[in-house]
């Protein structure tokens, strides 16, 4: 995370309300629901294994929309509350939900600190996570890891040219 910002709450904005301020700066709450595309393998895998999922947008977001299993952030938009909720058979794996690495697939646990907090305590099956979108523009990867060991790896676009006041 960036220096000089405080770490915001998990929930920095009311669910209805849109949009919040940490920082001085315009937060924008962003929903998506992930869902699996097939049934749950049975029995399941003996080792890690990739599933589809399938991401819908609750509601709208300014500077923020979803294309395909794409998150797009606009240029200078945010930072974004993203909020990840599982639907369906899918559950977050306990202590190892999520890994976000920049230009590459994550191999291994690992979040880019330079834009994303992340709060790796599910509740009620949501994961938050603030994505600053700063700096240049850079495609970020995800891979969310379930119960039963499966995973999907949506990708995150930042367009980037957003700044944060120093302190």
């Amino acid at each position: 995370m960036a220096q000089g910002l405080n770490s915001p709450s998990p929930s920095p904005a009311p669910a209805n309300s849109g949009t919040s301020n940490v920082a001085g700066k315009q937060i924008e709450d962003v929903h998506i629901e992930v869902s699996p595309a097939g049934p749950q393998p049975n029995p399941p895998p003996p080792m890690d294994t990739h599933i589809d999922c399938i991401l819908t947008q609750q509601g709208s977001s300014k500077g923020a929309k979803l294309q395909g299993d794409r998150i797009v952030l606009d240029e200078f938009g945010g930072p974004f509350c993203i909020r990840l909720k599982l639907k369906g058979w899918l559950k977050w794996r306990a202590g190892d939900p999520l890994w976000i690495t920049r230009d590459n697939c994550p191999s291994s646990p690992a979040v880019d600190h330079e834009q994303i907090w992340l709060d790796k305590n599910p509740k009620n099956d949501t994961i938050v996570l603030l994505d600053m979108n700063v700096g240049d523009a850079c495609t970020l990867h995800y891979r969310m890891n379930f119960e039963g060991h499966v995973h999907c790896d949506p990708i995150m676009d930042n367009g980037g040219g957003g700044t944060i006041a120093r302190f």
